[in-house]
């Protein structure tokens, strides 16, 4: 009897397979293919992608994104809650503040890329090893720069400058969503390593 020309490996668990029947197109795939160490399911047959433990991350890293954003919102405007003593440069019109929230949102989410890297593991460890990385969050500083500061682009975004010192300001309240996440990462190695 001839071999089967199918490539498809069935997981032991389960029976799925898991590996596409014909020969892989893509560089991954065939990488992959030879490397027989990497399981076939990841997390383990019928584990979720996105479990409770990862919906609660989700959760609380979007509530900080959220609450900084508002923070920012709130302390550039006239009579907004906050102080306006600890606005760089006193208040300013709505307008900039708008651009303030949505510029302090847009570096939360790239510097929660830096955390999403692992979830016990801090972000500093390798912090250069991914220049992929690196290169994305160059490219949306770039492109949020570019948004906030040319014409062409404010009218199209309804933006206005912001000064070196709300800048400041924007990446300062940003990266409370790295130090909230590198606190409970520090957390949840100093559980497992007491529960060993």
């Amino acid at each position: 009897m001839p071999a089967s020309p199918c490539r498809s490996s069935r997981c032991r668990s389960c029976g799925s397979i898991s590996s596409p029947t014909r020969r892989p197109r893509s560089r991954w795939a065939s990488i992959r293919r030879r490397r027989t160490s990497w399981p076939a399911h990841p997390g383990g047959c019928g584990d979720r992608i996105v479990d409770r433990a990862m919906w609660a991350r989700i959760l609380v890293i979007g509530a900080v994104m959220g609450l900084v954003s508002l923070a920012v919102l709130d302390l550039l405007l006239p009579e907004g809650l906050l102080p306006s003593s600890l606005a760089p440069g006193g208040t300013t019109d709505l307008r900039t503040a708008r651009t303030a929230a949505f510029t302090t949102l847009v570096l939360a989410q790239l510097f929660n890329a830096l955390n999403s890297r692992s979830d016990l593991r801090s972000a500093f460890v390798g912090i250069f090893d991914n220049r992929w990385l690196w290169g994305a969050i160059g490219i949306g500083v770039i492109a949020q720069i570019a948004v906030v500061h040319l014409q062409i682009l404010q009218a199209a975004f309804a933006t206005s400058s912001l000064s070196a010192a709300q800048w400041a300001v924007c990446a300062g309240a940003a990266s409370l969503v790295l130090w909230i996440e590198e606190a409970v990462k520090a957390v949840r190695r100093a559980v497992r390593r007491s529960a060993r």
